[in-house]
């Protein structure tokens, strides 16, 4: 390749990085949210009965931004799946997990 197609290269992942970086909080907070009003539509009395032994109080109104604003905090502390198999195969313990 020449100088100029790596350059375009180079630009163009930065870009996506960029992107994803940018929408993955706001596809964490859509999905949160669907899921939220799926929750109000289905047993949200339960679900609010719940969260208030929590301390927290919510309004059957207020569920899907709950679950949208949860979602997206949540996706901030994931744990990486494929490391943690490298490492449990590092250690020799896979056998006894699976």
């Amino acid at each position: 390749m020449d100088k100029a197609t790596t350059a375009l290269t180079l630009i163009g992942a930065l870009l996506v990085g960029i992107l994803i970086i940018i929408f993955a909080p706001a596809l964490n907070f859509v999905f949160g949210w669907v899921l939220g009003w799926f929750i109000t539509k289905t047993f949200a009395s339960t679900f609010i009965d719940g969260v208030a032994l929590l301390g927290i109080h919510l309004t059957v109104a207020k569920i899907p931004l709950f679950c949208g604003i949860l979602s997206c905090i949540a996706g901030f502390f994931k744990p990486s799946y494929p490391r943690l198999i490298q490492t449990l195969k590092k250690t020799k313990i896979e056998s006894l997990l699976f």
